[in-house]
């Protein structure tokens, strides 16, 4: 309990304190006898602590801005003294800093005079407050505590509004989880981190906001069901529980899965008993892999092997019906994850888990014969800017016929949101990757198949008519992929993929230039690098507009790619470049071709949309 002044007192003070205002809570916090504001930081994966470099920062509402800033301890616990905030106006907002696999992230609160009025001394700082701030502000919760002036939107009767809209929608969980009130206090009630209560919402709900798009998605971890809508109209449905996992396995299947980024750390080899333990040995598939072949490839990957694999946002559903499960098993998940490398996050997988007989869980990888992936896609094409999906289908050998003879995927269509017809990409006979075409079905002709014109290879462009049929208040969209294998005059389907698409491409008023990385430079020119085969260095400029988004980890750097034409190997890349780099050294393979190629720098956002730049080719 705070040691406030008497009521009678605190409201004469209040009185006086506003009389020639506006009527607002904002109010100078230095004439209360507080001894300190304190609360939790946390999320899904356990209290925000010390070890994750966190930083608690408070700013009150005043021009210019006072800052107070606290560390937290192993619980997540955190506190402001009176002399820490003296002074201050209110209403505050809060700011926690914290990084998991060295990533960045923040979540927000707020406090208004009220809160003091009525004894609401704790204030909580979890993904849920966030989405509430940032309902009530309209915008990115880091983007308005950086810039300021939320002081006429967050009033206590705002944050009150907030907190019993969210509870609307999470309500048909409560139960199931163990709250017994209808309407807790999310921003408010004391909790402790260990998975009951109140913090067992935060391992059963999962909260994603775009600050691109300045969209809010609302997930079930427990059945992969999700809400959305905008920040200035967020969802209205409560989320559905049909079908939901026990929180017991969604939380075991959590610690699996991170016992299992331990392990990758401690660079195992692909046959380590210690790293095979985890999978299923005799019916593991991941897009159409062998277990051998994909831990080989994930162990060259020094950024797994280097100890900066980390898993997030997992979410578990029903498996698909084109999976196969292994004689005994049980609890079956399709777990959804946030792969975390090399400081950032790279994109959302999904491994089909289940348990033995004897209780262990076991990873039997997503059972898909061939690899899928689908994003949004913006492009900076020499100043032409293009926005619209990129699909990449890669038939990696999987598909066999009745007498065990590989079957190629000659063809495949897409469906979904914003496409007009049936997407038709097609295999061109050089490439394992399938390549858009340039109309539907009916304009397939085998390896003859017209490509596709648009932009960029397999991205299909659209305008704001056709992004804006992708609703936000659907997210994340699904799309279905059907592969076809074409032999003489025989079609047959090998396979139907449901995908999921989790923003939207950028429609016209959000795609400009200052998205986009600028100013690439590159030392000596690439064709007189690729002639001699010595390394070239590349740099670049942030992009110019979001330096926010930049700070918040919303914009990420990921590759550079330096195409080559007239040589075998096409090109070389960097991939999952550092955060915060903008020069790198790469040796391109050798070619005396006049026309050498280009240099590309791409980034990622937090909801893996592609942002591409393509500056003129050569240097």
């Amino acid at each position: 309990m705070l040691n406030l002044r008497s009521i009678a007192a605190l409201s004469v003070i209040t009185l006086s304190l506003t009389a020639c205002g506006d009527g607002s809570d904002s109010s100078n916090l230095g004439v209360l006898q507080t001894s300190l504001i304190s609360g939790t930081a946390a999320t899904a994966n356990g209290p925000i602590t010390n070890a994750m470099n966190a930083t608690v920062t408070l700013k009150d509402s005043s021009g210019p801005a006072k800052t107070a800033s606290t560390t937290v301890d192993s619980q997540g616990h955190f506190a402001f003294t009176l002399d820490q905030v003296e002074g201050f106006a209110t209403p505050w907002m809060i700011e926690v800093s914290y990084q998991i696999g060295g990533t960045t992230y923040y979540l927000h609160s707020a406090v208004t005079f009220a809160d003091y009025a009525n004894s609401n001394a704790t204030v909580n700082v979890t993904p849920l407050t966030d989405v509430i701030v940032g309902n009530i502000v309209g915008n990115d919760p880091h983007s308005v505590f950086a810039n300021g002036g939320f002081a006429a939107a967050l009033t206590s009767t705002a944050l009150t509004s907030g907190v019993q809209s969210l509870n609307t929608l999470l309500q048909p969980l409560f139960s199931g989880i163990g709250i017994t009130s209808t309407n807790p206090d999310l921003l408010h009630q004391a909790f402790t981190v260990n998975h009951t209560g109140l913090d067992a919402l935060l391992d059963a709900v999962h909260v994603n906001i775009d600050p691109l798009s300045k969209t809010e998605v609302i997930t079930n971890a427990l059945n992969g069901s999700s809400i959305s809508g905008t920040l200035n109209a967020p969802p209205t449905t409560p989320l559905s529980t049909v079908g939901s996992a026990s929180l017991s396995d969604q939380q075991s299947i959590a610690s699996f899965l991170n016992s299992l980024t331990v392990v990758f750390a401690d660079q195992p080899t692909s046959t380590s008993s210690s790293l095979l333990a985890f999978f299923d040995q005799s019916n593991f598939v991941q897009d159409g892999v062998s277990l051998s072949t994909y831990l080989q490839k994930t162990i060259s990957n020094t950024q797994v092997t280097g100890g900066s694999l980390a898993f997030t946002d997992i979410v578990l559903a029903s498996t698909p019906s084109f999976a196969t499960l292994p004689t005994g098993a049980s609890s079956p998940y399709n777990v959804s994850f946030t792969a975390i490398q090399n400081n950032k996050p790279t994109g959302r997988y999904s491994y089909i888990i289940y348990k033995t007989s004897a209780g262990t869980w076991r990873i039997l990888g997503n059972q898909q014969k061939a690899k899928i992936d689908l994003k949004a896609f913006e492009g900076d094409n020499n100043n032409t800017l293009c926005s619209g999906l990129q699909l990449h289908i890669t038939d990696n050998g999987a598909f066999k016929d009745s007498s065990n003879n590989p079957l190629s995927i000659s063809y495949a269509t897409v469906t979904g949101l914003g496409i007009d017809s049936n997407l038709l990409f097609f295999n061109n006979g050089s490439s394992t990757t399938l390549t858009l075409a340039n109309g539907d079905v009916s304009s397939y002709a085998g390896t003859n198949t017209k490509p596709a014109t648009n932009c960029y290879s397999n991205v299909y462009a659209m305008d704001d008519a056709h992004i804006g049929q992708i609703n936000l208040s659907s997210l994340p969209a699904n799309y279905t992929v059907t592969l076809y294998n074409v032999t003489g005059a025989q079609t047959t389907t090998l396979a139907t993929y449901p995908v999921q698409l989790f923003a939207p491409p950028l429609t016209s008023t959000d795609l400009t230039t200052t998205i986009f990385p600028s100013a690439l430079n590159v030392s000596p020119a690439l064709p007189a690098s690729a002639a001699s085969g010595t390394p070239l260095t590349v740099s670049w400029t942030v992009p110019s507009a979001n330096t926010t988004l930049i700070t918040s980890n919303n914009l990420l750097p990921s590759t550079l790619c330096v195409s080559v034409s007239g040589t075998a190997g096409g090109g070389q890349s960097l991939t999952n470049i550092p955060l915060g780099q903008t020069q790198a050294t790469i040796t391109p393979p050798t070619t005396t071709s006049p026309n050498a190629g280009k240099i590309t720098v791409s980034y990622i956002d937090s909801f893996f949309r592609n942002i591409w730049t393509s500056p003129a080719s050569g240097f």
